[in-house]
């Protein structure tokens, strides 16, 4: 089942799908798939790409996305995040804002960054 509808101005398509998962698309942020629990399954992630969102019992544990394939890793408590591509590591957690469509990233450090639907990433005001 799908439909269009009018929010604010602006049109929402919605698609319902018959394995669960459903579609909000607008203007503003895309394309953006959920599976039936509400997790983010993938977005837009500027040019054309899209970000994959991978889950276990609910918990955000992998992402494909412009830089690679990140994998969550816990060691003694801590969160970090680190790339099969590159090696790289992110001390800290990435989560989905779902008012703004952007992937966030929040490190230990007090690093924070918003990856947008449009491509952008933006630095945000560190954590206190």
């Amino acid at each position: 089942m799908q439909y269009d509808e009018v929010k604010d101005g602006k049109r929402v398509h919605v698609e319902f799908n018959v394995d669960g998962t459903y579609v909000l698309e607008d203007e503003e942020h895309g394309r953006i798939v959920y599976d039936k629990a509400n997790n983010v399954l993938e977005t837009p992630s500027g040019n054309g790409r899209v970000r994959k969102f991978q889950y276990e019992n609910g918990q955000l544990v992998g992402i494909d996305g412009n830089l690679g394939h990140w994998d969550r890793v816990e060691n003694n408590g801590q969160v970090s995040w680190k790339n099969r591509d590159t090696g790289a590591v992110w001390e800290g957690e990435f989560q989905f804002n779902s008012t703004t469509s952007a992937l966030e990233y929040r490190g230990r450090s007090g690093a924070r960054w918003a990856f947008t639907t449009d491509g952008q990433d933006i630095p945000l005001e560190p954590q206190k």
